[in-house]
């Protein structure tokens, strides 16, 4: 026969994690690189993947169906969710 392990119990005096308090660094980036370069048309999906350290690299895909494409790619240095550096350099294109 198995052996249970006990599982802690939520108690409902804790306070639950709110959802901009876990905000994941990804997601400022994402919303960060869209404020700068400004939204394309038929935006599908920002893609944001941690290189190393404050690395990080970011993809614009747009398009449906077998129109898809990447516009647009990064490389981008962060620091405190600020995008310090980007290569290519980061304009307004939309």
């Amino acid at each position: 026969m198995p052996k249970l392990i006990p599982v802690a119990l939520f108690s409902p005096a804790e306070p639950l994690a709110s959802a901009a308090a876990a905000a994941e660094p990804e997601d400022l980036i994402r919303e960060r690189l869209l404020a700068l370069l400004g939204e394309p048309p038929e935006l599908l999906r920002v893609q944001v993947k941690p290189l190393w350290g404050n690395h990080y690299r970011a993809n614009v895909f747009v398009g449906k169906g077998p129109a898809v494409r990447m516009a647009h790619s990064f490389f981008l240095e962060v620091e405190d969710g600020a995008i310090v550096t980007s290569s290519p350099a980061l304009d307004r294109a939309y």
